[in-house]
């Protein structure tokens, strides 16, 4: 795991190598045991290197008239020799790689390339991933299997290559500024340099107080810096003509197939791949813990993590860490105990969030995340990697994802139900509304959400914008009104080559890759890695691998959901492993906080100060009327007013600390 940055100028610069480093330097808490930055001439001669210290540690560089530049911090987790030092160059100095992430498959592609009679000095992937590159070009990003952003230079073919791994666990963000193009992994790095944007993004702003979306578009929080997509990379010339941008495409080398099978032994299936992928997740020569909620994903994999123990009695000594809430109806302690006792032998880490702890960490937790987050939950998260980080376990496995894949959450069910009533099988479509009425939703609540789901997605979206433009009178009208973000290849003018994100599959299977792809994986994704890094962990989420995802992405949603139970072929499969106590559960918590509870104690001096503030009412997306009626709301006991306070003091929180 590591911190990656770049510079691809429009004109030669003595500054271009500075840029990279002090970009990079500001990623450190992403690779505290190593940093490194190149710089390169015209066509990629010469090259000058320079090893990255601590931040403010003075290191002599040879200054270069420098067309691109490099950098990268290193946290040292697969082979912790100098041998994994970024950026690191093939042996004719032709081919320069930066690289953030993680490759599961290293092992058997390392044999493979040496086969082909590539030598290797170091048992590190990074090394293995420049191999596969000089080997099989940018087909080889379809061989990796694990988790990554990457930049190369490549001086032969006189391009720079970006690519980010399928489903976008690992982030990569580029912007234009005033020299030419930047990359970075975290968007607080690009903002280091001379005239990069420092404007908020209507359409983001507008989706995050409305819907408390983020992520869910190319274009972030800032207005002009763009997350690169998943699963594609892209193409830069770097042989322009001095004076000019660099020309780019962006091309997909991954789709995501939804054309379904019912296979019989679907259960047998989920269970052997997701145990593949665990067993993969382990690679490293660094202690490795879990996350362990007590929720159905993470204690599937802390009880195939025992299983492997019990097989091979001391080669594994299991570390799982768990944020508690005693007292509060949230808490999921006593389900995290059930599976950790089933597991077998583990060492169980606990820590308490609380209002008060948020408070006094307010101002980090912000700063990491560089965009505001949708609720105080996140805040659990950020906990859990703190006390790995004082454990001394420097990589988490997760259950990241098993909601997305198998429909854990309430939303995935009206549009069910709705591909129940297209489909004509309206037997099927009443047995299930009983039991989602039963366990779920109220009659007329499901009513209205399935009748929305019925509707095809333009007149949904416009029903969806009408009802919220009525609803949020706190919201200023202009925001509703912003036209929609712009792509990462629009706003750069480059060609988009890259197609649908997936193939196949009907109304009910691309409704569930939307969900999974834009409106929830994506920000949780981003979240988990900022509080991860933010502590120097290295977070893995099993169930993102790509066997699991195929795998679940194509079997029908009848295998997920069924009688009114989410889930239902993960339970199936996790049957006789996870404990029935864990698999049984019907409520769904999902690491939540009392954000309400809290934003009446410790927090409260927090959020009130933001939203009374002149700068607040200033910024001119709110208005006070609808503020003050929400704040009275909230103050006579009406909890739903919790999260648009929530999200509006994040706003002006994060906007003070990055936008002023």
């Amino acid at each position: 795991m590591c911190g990656i940055a770049g510079v691809m100028l429009n004109e030669l610069d003595p500054r271009a190598g500075d840029w990279a480093a002090t970009m990079t330097q500001r990623l450190h808490h992403r690779g505290p045991d190593d940093g490194g930055a190149a710089a390169f001439g015209l066509g990629g001669r010469p090259v000058v290197t320079r090893a990255l210290g601590s931040p403010g540690q003075t290191v002599e560089w040879e200054y270069l008239v420098a067309q691109a530049a490099l950098g990268a911090r290193r946290l040292a987790i697969v082979d912790l020799s100098p041998a994994g030092h970024q950026p690191m160059a093939s042996e004719d100095g032709a081919v320069w790689l930066v690289f953030n992430g993680e490759i599961y498959n290293h092992v058997a592609l390392r044999e493979e390339l040496s086969a082909r009679g590539m030598a290797f000095r170091g048992r590190c992937d990074t090394e293995v991933f420049l191999a596969a590159y000089r080997a099989w070009g940018t087909a080889c990003f379809q061989r990796l299997e694990g988790m990554w952003a990457a930049a190369i230079f490549d001086w032969r073919e006189g391009r720079a290559v970006l690519a980010r791994d399928r489903l976008g666990i690992k982030p990569l963000f580029v912007t234009r500024f005033e020299k030419g193009l930047a990359f970075a992994s975290e968007i607080p790095a690009l903002l280091a340099l001379p005239g990069a944007p420092r404007e908020a993004g209507e359409p983001g702003l507008r989706d995050f107080l409305v819907r408390g979306l983020v992520d869910h578009v190319q274009e972030t929080m800032f207005a002009g810096i763009y997350a690169f997509p998943p699963g594609c990379y892209g193409e830069l010339n770097l042989q322009q003509r001095e004076g000019t941008s660099a020309s780019g495409v962006i091309r997909r080398y991954w789709r995501m197939d939804l054309s379904t099978r019912d296979p019989s032994d679907a259960p047998r299936r989920v269970h052997d791949a997701l145990a593949s992928a665990v067993e993969s997740h382990l690679v490293g020569d660094v202690p490795i813990g879990t996350c362990l909620s007590g929720g159905i994903d993470s204690s599937s994999i802390v009880a195939l993590l025992g299983r492997r123990d019990r097989a091979s009695p001391g080669t594994w000594s299991q570390h799982a860490f768990t944020a508690c809430l005693p007292g509060h109806a949230m808490d999921e302690t006593r389900f995290a105990e059930i599976a950790g006792r089933a597991a077998g032998s583990l060492h169980w880490h606990r820590v308490e969030p609380s209002a008060e702890r948020l408070a006094a960490a307010m101002e980090p937790f912000v700063r990491h995340q560089g965009q505001p987050v949708g609720s105080a939950s996140m805040y659990l998260q950020w906990e859990v990697m703190g006390l790995a980080k004082q454990t001394g376990v420097k990589v988490l496995l997760d259950g990241q994802g098993g909601d997305e894949l198998f429909c854990g959450y309430h939303g995935h069910v009206p549009p069910f139900l709705a591909s129940l009533i297209r489909r004509g099988r309206i037997g099927a479509f009443l047995r299930e509304y009983r039991a989602a009425r039963r366990g779920l939703f109220s009659g007329g609540q499901l009513r209205g959400h399935v009748a929305a789901a019925l509707l095809p997605p333009g007149w949904r979206d416009a029903l969806r914008r009408r009802r919220d433009r009525a609803a949020m009178n706190w919201l200023a009208p202009e925001l509703f009104s912003v036209d929609d973000a712009p792509t990462l290849a629009s706003a750069l003018g480059w060609r988009d080559e890259s197609g649908e994100a997936t193939v196949g599959g009907g109304a009910l299977e691309v409704e569930l890759a939307r969900i999974l792809l834009r409106e929830s994986l994506p920000a949780l994704l981003r979240y988990e890695d900022a509080s991860s890094m933010a502590h120097s962990i290295e977070a893995r989420v099993p169930f993102l691998d790509r066997g699991v995802t195929e795998l679940a992405m194509r079997l029908p949603a009848t295998l997920k959901i069924r009688g009114g139970v989410s889930k239902a072929v993960l339970r199936d499969a996790m049957r006789g492993l996870v404990p029935d106590e864990v698999l049984s559960r019907r409520d769904k918590i999902g690491y939540g906080a009392p954000q309400a509870q809290w934003m009446r104690g410790a927090l409260r001096d927090w959020w009130v100060e933001a939203i009374t503030s002149g700068s607040f009412v200033h910024r001119g997306c709110f208005r006070p009327n609808g503020v003050k009626a929400l704040m009275d709301r909230f103050e006579r006991g009406d909890d739903s007013a919790a999260t648009p306070l929530w999200r509006m003091a994040l706003v002006e929180t994060w906007a003070r600390m990055y936008l002023d």
